[in-house]
């Protein structure tokens, strides 16, 4: 790919990002988590403590960006927020692409942050079109592959800390990102016990930064609330409470129909995408079934691919 044609799938990508999301700068375009997350905010601002005098079972994350982007454009203002949101998906999308460009070649980088941007919009507008937890989960969880693709080749374990830190950035917008960890210390076990490609002890100190970047990011946050004195509420609301919310309407019938109407729908919509990500997961395991070597990379994608699906089975909800 020359620069010139590069340049213009960045415009490209930017351009659609723009266009499908333009909905959201509209005075009437809000959804009912916005109004959540800028409740918190709210009170955040008015020196309130987060799961004390504002509560609610969603992760604290979404609630300081709200809070920072309030604190700098005024009290309220989701066009400030969804602005914000346009920016992040056209960033995630460019770090898609390099994530594709890394894996496979440059063209395939460039499809890839063009897919992300179509398919992240393939639903109901009203789930597709909030400045919600998903939009911003989905940057830190890219750049965390970045990080971790990078500082495999080399190896960096500055770069594999970074990785586990921003996995844990995401942890905190919503909880399910944590299972991109257990993507990344598969990767390096694998690479340790099947291809041999990594040793030991590189896949310990790999794997050590990766959890230890982690941890620091969620330990310093419960520092924080534990000064606070809000750690507690904190683990309540957002961990304990909210698995029994999401478990509670788990019934066979509630589960048949979220399977059918949410599930299958979004599959379909999104067709193409899951034609080749289920195109890569067969292709590893014949690869696997005729012995051939397969590159970590591809089975970063792969665990990252069925872990980031079964995350979204917890309730049967379908969180994006």
């Amino acid at each position: 790919m020359t620069r010139s044609q590069s340049r213009w799938v960045n415009v490209i990508i930017i351009a659609l990002v723009v266009i499908l999301r333009s909905p959201t700068l509209l005075p009437s375009m809000y959804t009912g988590d916005e109004s959540y997350y800028g409740t918190g905010a709210n009170e955040i601002l008015d020196g309130g403590t987060v799961y004390r005098t504002a509560v609610d079972t969603k992760p604290p994350g979404m609630y300081y960006i709200y809070a920072g982007v309030f604190q700098v454009a005024g009290r309220n203002n989701l066009l400030a927020v969804h602005i914000l949101a346009i920016l992040v998906v056209a960033a995630t999308a460019l770090v898609v692409r390099r994530i594709g460009a890394r894996v496979a070649d440059d063209w395939a980088g460039a499809w890839s942050g063009i897919g992300y941007v179509v398919f992240l919009h393939a639903y109901r507008p009203d789930d597709t079109l909030g400045a919600n937890s998903e939009i911003f989960a989905s940057l830190p969880l890219a750049l965390s592959v970045l990080a971790f693709l990078q500082g495999q080749k080399k190896p960096a374990l500055g770069l594999m800390f970074l990785s586990g830190a921003l996995v844990g950035v995401a942890t905190l917008i919503r909880q399910p990102s944590a299972v991109t960890l257990g993507a990344m210390l598969g990767c390096l076990a694998y690479g340790w016990l099947i291809p041999r490609t990594h040793s030991f002890a590189r896949v310990l100190a790999a794997g050590s930064g990766v959890v230890i970047g982690f941890i620091a990011v969620i330990a310093a946050l419960a520092w924080y609330y534990q000064l606070q004195g809000n750690l507690h509420d904190a683990y309540l609301w957002a961990w304990a409470f909210a698995i029994r919310y999401v478990g509670s309407e788990t019934t066979f019938a509630y589960v048949l129909k979220r399977l059918v109407t949410v599930h299958l729908a979004v599959i379909l919509l999104s067709g193409l995408l899951w034609y080749f990500g289920i195109l890569q997961v067969v292709e590893t395991l014949r690869s696997f079934w005729r012995r051939k070597p397969v590159p970590p990379e591809a089975i970063l994608l792969v665990l990252w691919f069925g872990l980031s699906y079964l995350a979204i089975f917890v309730g049967w909800r379908f969180p994006g």
